[in-house]
């Protein structure tokens, strides 16, 4: 199994001292990223013991239990494209992490802000671990909504494009008009929280398209960005001549109650983890060749860094 993570997992005696959302992720990572021989229920139990994360097998048979069957929940909605499988009491890896780089990519940013070494080993990866996650979903929205088109339109170093440009741009291609942008020129602002814009082109040259703004959340301060993209900004930089949507993209599963609560905060549709991996129920290798390898390579040291993190746990 992984090293335990530094935070989310804490000694439980008389009540389970852990998330069970980091829980999850945890084994999941551990039977994708280590083990080869899969992962028992039993093994799991006689591991936080040794740990000291609990004293007694019967009272972490509970909590091992329930996050065997939540982990069954979330991986049978991708069928055949789970990377792992249950057998009896046993979760077995069906992949290597490398054959499915969507979902491992969704797994170590979920997994990250757990380990406290990993920002000073890793200090200046958000701009490419966002980058990285915003054509993620522009892939997966094509895949999710049939003849739906994405464009990534997100600021970054590789991606540098400002409102004055942006506008005109994303008007030309969704066929409606746009405000006067003399105001902005002074604006510092990239793309007022606009990662990506997903639309469903009638082909008619009249505009009015169905369209989802998008933010893309990856970092651990997402909930934060819940509120974004600015859709009130939009609205008056672009003259749509219907209403566009808004979405927020997670890579993180988050459960029933959380989702909800999360979902009526941001007041457009949430994409989490297994929304956004759904095409793999599909497709196994639905992703382009150029994300899967950029996502490869930046996952590799990162997983290497997983298996042997640089600091020591406390619990």
């Amino acid at each position: 199994m992984l090293p335990l993570p530094n935070e989310g997992i804490h000694r439980s005696v008389t009540s389970h001292n852990i998330n069970r959302d980091v829980f999850c992720d945890y084994i999941e990572a551990s039977a994708l990223f280590e083990d080869e021989e899969g992962l028992s229920q039993s093994e799991v139990v006689d591991f936080l013991v040794e740990q000291e994360i609990y004293d007694s097998e019967d009272f972490c048979n509970e909590l091992i239990a329930n996050v065997w069957k939540n982990l069954f929940k979330r991986l049978s909605r991708l069928g055949t494209g789970s990377p792992l499988s249950f057998v009896h009491s046993r979760i077995i890896k069906r992949y290597d992490w490398q054959d499915i780089p969507a979902h491992s990519l969704c797994l170590i940013l979920s997994l990250k802000p757990f380990y406290s070494g990993w920002q000073q080993r890793f200090a200046h990866d958000h701009n490419e671990q966002g980058e990285l996650f915003e054509r993620l979903v522009a892939e997966a929205l094509p895949r999710i909504f049939p003849r739906w088109e994405s464009i990534v339109t997100g600021w970054s170093a590789n991606h540098a494009i400002r409102i004055q440009k942006l506008v005109p741009e994303l008007s030309r291609t969704l066929r409606e008009s746009h405000d006067d942008l003399t105001d902005y020129k002074r604006s510092r602002a990239n793309e007022f929280g606009l990662d990506v814009v997903s639309y469903l082109n009638f082909g008619d040259g009249k505009g009015g398209n169905p369209v989802y703004l998008v933010q893309c959340a990856s970092g651990h301060n997402w909930q934060s960005k819940l509120k974004q993209p600015d859709m009130a900004i939009w609205k008056n930089l672009i003259k749509f001549n219907s209403p566009p949507m808004k979405m927020v993209a997670l890579p993180f599963e988050l459960s029933r109650s959380d989702f909800i609560i999360r979902s009526k905060q941001s007041e457009g549709i949430l994409l989490d983890r297994y929304r956004i991996l759904s095409p793999c129920a599909i497709d196994r290798n639905w992703i382009s060749n150029d994300l899967r390898e950029g996502i490869n390579n930046w996952l590799s040291s990162r997983v290497e860094w997983l298996l042997h993190p640089d600091s020591t746990r406390t619990a």
